[in-house]
C-alpha cells in the first residue's frame, strides 16, 4: 500500500464547507453566540420555522420567532451556558395553520483552544412521527386495558347499573369529555331516558336530562346539537359524540359524550366510543336474559307450589270437608264410626295445616332459618301423616339454634327423604328421630317400605347425589342403608366444630 508523502492541498474554505454541510443535513442545526444571536443555521430552519436563513443571521430568537417558542429556545441556551455542559431537551411546538411538531435537541458549548466557551451549538431532530407512533400505541394500549376492565366487570356481575357505571369510567380513560350519559329506549319505542350519567367536577350540570323523556327522532340528529342538548340548563354543551347501542339489530340506546368546547371530538374518538357501546349492548343483553331467567324461575316455582298445594293441601281439605259433612248424618246410627272419623278429620286438618306451613317456609326463606329445626321437622311429619295413610312416629330431642347452612341442609334432606318415601317406598310406617345436642346433631329416618338395592343404583342418580352434596357441603356424614323388601334407613350426623366438651 502506497501512502502519499504529503496531503493534497484542496482549496477549501472552512465557512463554505460548514455552510454546505448545514444546507444538506436533515437536522435543524444552529450556532449562537453567548448572547443567543444566531451565527449559522441549517437550511432546515426555513422548513421548521418558515424563515429564510439570511433573516435569522445576527438576530436572537425573540426577534424572529413567536414569543412562546423564543422563550423556550433562550431558556435552553441559558442552561447550557450556566452549566457549561451538554444538555438534551424534548419540546413540542405549535405553528399557526400547521399540526404540532416535536424536536429532540442536543445543546453543547463550543470552546476555543484555551477551553473558554464562546458559542452554543444545537442539533435538533424532528421526532414528530416517532412521538405520534408512541402516542397511538399508548392510546391503543389504554383502550385495550379499558375494554378488558369492562369485560372483567361483565364476567363478574349481572348488575346492569354497576356495568354501565364501569363503562362510563373507562370511556373517560380513552376519550376526554366533560360529561357522559347512557340513554336507554323505553318500551314505547318512541322515547329514551337517561339510565346512568357521569360528569367531570367543575363542569356544567346534566340534571335537566335526568327526568326527561327524549324523542327518538331527536336522538338521530347528526348535523346539529339535538334539541334535548339545548334544553334549559344545558347551554354549556357545545359539542357531542354519540354511539348507538344495538341489540339483535334493534336500537336500544345511545352513549353520549358532551364537551363545553366546540368541535371537540374527532372521528377516531367516536370509533373508540362504539367499542364501549358494544359492551353496553352485551351488558344489557345479559341483564335482560338474567331478568327473564328469574321470571321463568319464579313462574316455575309458582307452578311447583300450586301443584303441591293441589296435591297435598287441596286434597286434604277436600277430604276433610267431605268427612265433616258426612259425620253428622251418621251420628245416631254409628257413634263409634263418628269417633273414628273425628280422629281422622283431626289428622287431615292437622296435615293440611302442616303442609300450609311448609309452603310458607318455601315462600319465605328466612322462616326456614329463624324457626326451630325440630318444629320444622314436626311440620314435615304432620304433612306426611295428613296426606297419606302412613303412620308416622316422631321423636324430637334438644332445642337450640344452628348455623343457617346446617339448618337448611338438615331440613332439605329430611324433606327430600320423606318425599321419596311417598313416591317410591310404599311404606305404612315411618320413624323420624331428631336429636339436637351441642356437640352433635343427628337425623334418623326409617321406613318399612319396599326398599331398593343400593349396589344397583347408579352413583350419579340425581336424588341420591343431591342428598350427598348437601351433606358434604356442611361437613356432615350421610349414611343410607336399604335392602329389597326390608325398607330404608337414612342417618345424617353433623359434629359441631365449635363445641367444647368439658371432662
Amino acid at each position: 500500500m502506497n501512502i502519499p508523502a504529503s496531503r493534497p492541498a484542496y482549496p477549501l474554505d472552512n465557512d463554505i464547507l460548514l455552510q454546505g454541510i448545514l444546507d444538506h443535513t436533515p437536522a435543524f442545526i444552529y450556532i449562537k453566540d453567548l448572547q443567543s444571536r444566531y451565527i449559522l443555521t441549517s437550511r432546515m430552519s426555513e422548513l421548521v420555522f418558515n424563515i429564510k436563513n439570511e433573516d435569522i443571521q445576527g438576530k436572537t430568537p425573540h426577534e424572529v420567532l413567536p414569543k412562546e417558542i423564543a422563550d423556550i429556545f433562550e431558556g435552553h441556551d441559558q442552561v447550557v451556558v450556566a452549566t457549561d455542559s451538554v444538555q438534551e431537551f424534548e419540546e413540542t411546538f405549535c405553528r399557526p395553520g400547521h399540526p404540532p411538531f416535536t424536536l429532540l435537541t442536543v445543546l453543547f458549548p463550543l470552546r476555543r483552544a484555551t477551553g473558554e466557551s464562546y458559542a452554543v451549538c444545537g442539533i435538533s431532530t424532528d421526532i414528530t412521527a416517532r412521538k405520534q407512533a408512541e402516542f397511538a400505541e399508548h392510546e391503543q394500549r389504554t383502550l385495550a386495558e379499558a375494554l378488558a376492565d369492562t369485560a372483567a366487570t361483565l364476567n363478574s356481575t349481572l348488575d346492569i347499573n354497576e356495568v354501565l357505571d364501569r363503562i362510563l369510567t373507562n370511556v373517560e380513560r380513552v376519550v376526554p369529555h366533560d360529561a357522559a350519559a347512557i340513554l336507554l329506549v323505553g318500551e314505547d319505542r318512541k322515547t329514551a331516558h337517561v339510565a346512568r350519567h357521569k360528569k367531570r367536577p367543575g363542569t356544567g350540570e346534566v340534571q335537566p336530562l335526568l327526568s326527561a323523556q327524549i324523542p327518538l327522532e331527536d336522538m338521530h340528529r347528526t348535523n346539529d346539537l339535538p334539541l334535548w342538548m339545548k334544553a334549559k340548563g344545558m347551554e354549556w354543551v357545545r359539542s357531542i359524540a354519540g354511539a348507538p347501542i344495538v341489540f339483535d339489530d334493534q336500537l336500544i340506546g345511545y352513549i353520549y359524550l358532551m364537551s363545553a368546547a366546540p368541535n371537540f371530538f374527532q372521528p377516531a374518538q367516536i370509533e373508540r366510543l362504539r367499542a364501549f357501546a358494544n359492551q353496553a349492548s352485551i351488558a344489557i343483553r345479559n341483564a335482560r336474559l338474567y331478568e327473564q331467567a328469574q321470571e321463568l324461575a319464579a313462574f316455575k316455582e309458582r307452578q311447583r307450589l300450586a301443584r303441591e298445594m293441589h296435591d297435598a293441601v287441596s286434597q286434604s281439605l277436600f277430604s276433610a270437608t267431605v268427612m265433616a259433612e258426612t259425620l253428622p248424618r251418621i251420628w245416631n246410627r254409628s257413634p263409634e264410626t263418628v269417633k273414628e272419623g273425628l280422629v281422622e278429620l283431626q289428622k287431615l286438618t292437622r296435615g293440611a295445616l302442616a303442609e300450609m306451613r311448609n309452603l310458607l317456609v318455601e315462600l319465605r326463606p328466612k322462616a326456614l332459618i329463624n324457626a326451630d329445626l325440630g318444629d320444622l321437622i314436626r311440620q314435615l311429619a304432620d304433612g306426611l301423616a295428613g296426606r297419606t295413610q302412613v303412620v308416622v312416629e316422631l321423636k324430637l330431642e334438644g332445642r337450640r339454634p344452628l348455623p343457617a347452612e346446617v339448618q337448611t341442609a338438615f331440613f332439605r334432606i329430611a324433606q327430600e327423604t320423606l318425599n321419596n318415601i311417598v313416591k317410591h317406598a310404599r311404606a305404612s310406617r315411618v320413624l323420624i328421630a331428631f336429636n339436637n345436642q351441642p356437640q352433635r346433631v343427628s337425623l334418623f329416618i326409617r321406613d318399612n317400605g319396599c326398599g331398593f338395592d343400593i349396589e344397583a343404583v347408579p352413583p350419579d342418580r340425581l336424588g341420591l347425589k343431591i342428598l350427598q352434596e348437601r351433606a358434604a357441603a356442611i361437613g356432615a356424614v350421610l349414611e343410607i342403608n336399604s335392602q329389597l323388601g326390608e325398607g330404608t334407613t337414612l342417618g345424617l350426623h353433623w359434629e359441631n366444630p365449635q363445641s367444647q366438651v368439658v371432662l
